[in-house]
This record gives structure tokens, C-alpha cells and sequence, in this order.
């Protein structure tokens, strides 16, 4: 599948009980609402599929290998016109995790 926009960069900050984990994020747009990519955090790099996007709201699931096994996190974020990101990441037995950062590229 050829890509209808050239791959962004995003750097965000989650609010994990762990305390702020850094991530940074490259997207790849397969059509206009679907896309893929890699998320970097705690030495690890994690691909994604099956991303949705619903006007400015940008929705995936991750597997994050973590020492005690997998936890699944399911994204949410919105992407301001400005390259603001803002959204939840939801893990199971885990509060809602606040979501900030930018798009660098």
C-alpha cells in the first residue's frame, strides 16, 4: 500500500503511575483514515497497526513489552492544527493516562 502522506514525528509525554514516560511516535498514513507506525519509550521500539482517524482524533493499540509481560494500551489523541497533541492512553487496571506533546516533524 502506497502511503497518501509522508511519515510524522511526534513527541508526547504520558502520566503513567511510573511517572512521566517519554515517547516519541512516527505515523505513516496508508489512506486518509488509516495508518501505522513505531512508538520509541523505555529503550524500546513498538509497531503499530490498525490506526483510525476521525477528523482531528487519532486512535491506536500498542503492545508495550514491559518486565512482568504485555500490557495492552489503547491511544486517543487529538491533534490541534498547531501540531499540539493531547489525549488518554487507556491500559487495563490502570486510571486514564494524560497525553501531551507535539508534532516535530
Amino acid at each position: 500500500m502506497q502511503p497518501v502522506n509522508k511519515t510524522k514525528k511526534f513527541e508526547v509525554k504520558i502520566k503513567s503511575p511510573m511517572g512521566p514516560i517519554k515517547v516519541y511516535v512516527e505515523l505513516t498514513m496508508y489512506t486518509e483514515t488509516e495508518f501505522g507506525g513505531t512508538a520509541k519509550l523505555m529503550g524500546l521500539t513498538i509497531p503499530y497497526e490498525n490506526g483510525r482517524v476521525n477528523g482531528s482524533s487519532y486512535q491506536f493499540g500498542i503492545q508495550v513489552k514491559l518486565p512482568f509481560g504485555v500490557l495492552p494500551v489503547e491511544v486517543d489523541a487529538n491533534l490541534a492544527a498547531d501540531g499540539t497533541v493531547t489525549g488518554l492512553a487507556h491500559a487495563p487496571n490502570h486510571k486514564p493516562m494524560k497525553i501531551e506533546g507535539a508534532q516535530v516533524q
